[in-house]
């Protein structure tokens, strides 16, 4: 009861003013003649407070309007927002099977390209750190994979299978110091056998003092080692030195494939 009486205290002091108003206008009028200074004084209160209580009851009534249209306007706006979170998701789920598509379109016509029998697989676990430069895939001894198969990407070579489980392997990257593959520039043939560094760069060891090769210049596989392919990219000269003293220069090579960015490739088996 407190409660009601604190809640709607301007509104029942208003009433209770115009009650009064009321009360003192009718013992005016009961003498005859002019209105004396005090009936019209307690007009004039009278019809101020009656014009107050007007503009209070019309403001009360406007808040009330005024709250039921926000109300409404702000479960509008969160389904609104509900919804565009929805379509932001289904864009990006979308996007990613486009992008996806296009991965495993490239690897498609990779695999067209070779007679021999290939597979795929999805990175489940990547480690292109300074001490490890590995990664696992879905494939293993169960799906026909052994040790030292080309392990390819539709713009150049990887690595090679490693360690075989039954249902995944480890691919020990071409970025794996333990790594090195027979190469040849494309532009002159000259030779040279890069060799992984532990770090996103490869050297080329064994390119004579004297052979033509320039950054920009592409390296591609030989296959003379015995594991990949003749032909294939393997990177891009970087950086090109000598030394007065040397026999060989100093080369630096970037891998044609990302390796920190893998997420299927393709496993050349050998029949």
């Amino acid at each position: 009861m407190k409660g009601f009486f604190r809640r709607y205290r301007p509104l029942l002091t208003g009433l209770l003013v115009f009650i009064l108003f009321l009360e003192l206008l009718s013992l005016g009028l009961k003498k005859p003649g002019e209105p004396d200074f005090v009936s019209k004084f307690v007009i004039k209160m009278g019809v101020s407070a009656a014009s107050i209580f007007h503009q209070a009851a019309e403001a009360i009534q406007n808040f009330g309007k005024n709250y039921i249209f926000l109300t409404h306007l702000r479960s509008e706006n969160e389904g609104l927002r509900k919804e565009v979170a929805h379509l932001q998701g289904e864009k990006t789920a979308l996007l990613e099977a486009l992008l996806e598509n296009e991965r495993l379109k490239g690897l498609l016509y990779l695999r067209q390209s070779f007679p021999s029998p290939s597979v795929t697989a999805r990175v489940i676990a990547s480690d292109p750190s300074t001490w490890s430069n590995t990664l696992w895939i879905d494939q293993g001894k169960e799906d026909g994979l052994r040790e030292n198969l080309p392990v390819i990407a539709a713009n150049g070579i990887i690595g090679r299978t490693w360690r075989i489980e039954g249902k995944r392997c480890q691919v020990l990257l071409i970025s794996h110091p333990f790594s090195a593959v027979d190469g040849m520039i494309q532009r002159t043939r000259a030779p040279g056998i890069a060799v992984g560094t532990s770090g996103k760069l490869l050297e080329v060891k064994y390119v004579s003092y004297n052979a033509d090769i320039q950054p920009g210049d592409v390296l591609l596989t030989t296959g003379l080692e015995g594991i990949f392919p003749k032909g294939m990219r393997i990177g891009l000269i970087e950086d090109v030195s000598k030394e007065e003293s040397g026999l060989f220069q100093e080369v630096i090579l970037r891998p044609s494939v990302a390796l920190d960015q893998l997420e299927e490739v393709l496993i050349l088996l050998k029949e």
